[in-house]
């Protein structure tokens, strides 16, 4: 049985489906790929999107904008980044912006997932 949450992020999902297909498949890859990592993470709505959470700690969040969706780090400015595929020049905040789904690879998107689990 879904919980309360589950369901409101599969209602949410629901609406970016028919307002944007080809991005919600993006953003259902890239939730899936935060959640892979393991069973502590939790995940809510807030600021329009979804939010991952692990141990009290902001990890990530995942945002559909109008022609793209962007994958929001906290403290991403900290991350190893030598190809410079995080964008942001915030003191901390950084972001990777999706077009397409052959970009979560190409832009190593779990690497990053993976530094903001052991980074805070």
């Amino acid at each position: 049985m879904l919980t309360k949450q589950k369901n409101e992020i599969e209602e949410l999902l629901h609406d970016f489906e028919t307002v944007s297909p080809g991005l919600t498949e993006i953003i259902v890859f890239l939730r899936k790929i935060v959640l892979s990592f393991s069973p502590a993470i939790k995940e809510e709505i807030k600021y329009g999107g979804i939010v991952f959470i692990e141990h009290k700690q902001l990890i990530c969040g995942i945002f559909l904008r109008t022609k793209f969706v962007t994958m929001e780090f906290g403290f991403g400015s900290e991350f190893t980044d030598e190809g410079n595929l995080l964008e942001g020049t915030g003191k901390f905040r950084r972001n990777q912006k999706f077009r397409k789904v052959e970009e979560i690879k190409t832009k190593h998107a779990k690497y990053f997932i993976g530094q903001a689990l052991t980074d805070y």
